[in-house]
């Protein structure tokens, strides 16, 4: 599966501004990092929607760093993203 790295800042509101570094068009928030974070999966998703409507290739996640919080994508998700990459080539 695929696991992305995710970018939490905390924002002057007391809400969690959510990037991606790999998928920039993938931005939330929440008003918590709990929140932040599943809000964080649907965010992703949809972008990854742009990619594939698009018919551009997807960035792979790089590796997360040390006590950086990830997004894992659902298998069905990962299957579709490696196979649109592959298609691409």
């Amino acid at each position: 599966m695929l696991i992305y790295p995710v970018t939490l800042t905390p924002d002057d509101n007391g809400t969690f501004l959510v990037g991606f570094p790999d998928i920039p068009e993938a931005n939330s928030v929440g008003d918590d990092e709990q929140e932040a974070l599943l809000n964080a999966e649907d965010a992703l998703e949809a972008a990854l929607g742009i990619y594939f409507e698009e018919k551009r290739k997807i960035p792979l996640p790089s590796k997360p760093q040390t006590d950086q919080r990830t997004i894992t994508l659902p298998a069905p998700v990962t299957a579709t993203v490696l196979l649109m990459n592959e298609m691409l080539e």
